[in-house]
Formats: structure tokens, sequence, C-alpha cells
């Protein structure tokens, strides 16, 4: 995911509410221009199914919320 500030300023940002089975490189920041990469992982340790959740950024310039959407198949030979 990248977290972009296309304004003047240094934007903060920090990640809020998120599924259990997600996890995140970092989960606050600062960006004063350009961008910031956070690398968003799932569990795939899981049992089979669909998961879907959302996941909250928030920041100086504003909020977001983000939904997320996985289906993990059963592997077969």
């Amino acid at each position: 995911m990248i977290i972009s500030n296309t304004g003047e300023g240094e934007l903060s940002w920090e990640i809020g509410d998120k599924p259990g089975w997600i996890a995140v490189s970092k989960s606050i920041g600062k960006v004063i221009t350009g961008k910031d990469t956070v690398i968003v992982t799932a569990d795939v340790n899981q049992q089979i199914k669909t998961y879907s959740g959302a996941m909250s950024i928030n920041s100086n310039g504003g909020s977001k919320t983000i939904t997320i959407s996985l289906v993990k198949y059963q592997h077969t030979d």
C-alpha cells in the first residue's frame, strides 16, 4: 500500500482498526513529500474460506477506510 503526500507540509498517518488476519510492516509514519510504502500481508495459515474486513488509515490530512477481501482455496495437485 502506498501513502502519498501531494500537499504542502508534513503528513502524519497511522493504521487504525484492521482485521486480525492482516499484518502491516509499519503502523505509523510521516511523509514530508512523496510517498511511504506499507507492506500488507494476510495470515494464510487460517482455514479455507472467504475473509473480508476493513482497515482504517487516519492522518492529519483526513481518514480513509479500505475494504479488504481474500479468498483462500484448498491447494490441489
